[in-house]
């Protein structure tokens, strides 16, 4: 309706499971169904709410001075201190009206439904705890796919007892299938096809 009218239009899309894991940002590779919603849309962004999604170690928040809540202190002793609000990181993965590309993010406040911009300083500092958080989140799926000792992957299983046959006589000219190293497979699970430098 958008290409017929030439008109700007809104709209939201159903993502993937796979792109709904804690962590993850919505991309537009992520649209569930049909690939051309992503491809006829001049501008994607996607909205990761990191409270939402990780609740109370949640790093992507801002303190409300307004608002006070009672809670209890490192040593277990109750106080009031400020309410944890959102920080709502807004990616901008595809975007044909300008250059830009990357992440903004804005301060959100759920009872007035008001978005605030934050700082030059505020994105900085948010755009590294964002990253870090990505490095935790890729290095904890690495850590769960990486066969070790202990539990070896099928495939290694599969190996060894083949192996382990009497009469094995291994075949040079047999071709083995390639297998993505792990840390791939979480970068392609979390929709980044290509690293580079």
């Amino acid at each position: 309706m958008a290409n017929v009218y030439q008109t700007c239009m809104f709209m939201t899309a159903e993502l993937t499971k796979e792109s709904l894991k804690p962590g993850i940002r919505p991309r537009s590779g992520s649209i569930m169904g049909t690939q051309s919603v992503a491809y006829d849309a001049d501008c994607n962004l996607g909205i990761y709410d990191d409270l939402k999604d990780r609740g109370d170690a949640a790093d992507l928040v801002w303190h409300d001075p307004r608002e006070v809540v009672l809670t209890a202190s490192e040593e277990g002793t109750p106080m009031l201190a400020p309410r944890r609000k959102p920080v709502l990181e807004v990616v901008v993965d595809k975007n044909k009206i300008t250059d830009y590309d990357g992440c903004i993010y804005y301060e959100f406040d759920m009872v007035s439904a008001q978005l605030k911009e934050c700082s030059e300083n505020e994105q900085a500092i948010f755009r590294e705890k964002a990253a870090d958080l990505f490095q935790k989140s890729a290095a904890s799926e690495i850590g769960k796919m990486a066969p070790s000792a202990e539990h070896p992957s099928r495939q290694d299983r599969h190996v060894s007892s083949l192996t382990s046959q009497p009469g094995f006589i291994p075949a040079p000219a047999r071709k083995l299938r390639m297998v993505k190293p792990p840390e791939q497979q979480v970068l392609n699970r979390l929709g980044i096809h290509r690293i580079t430098s």
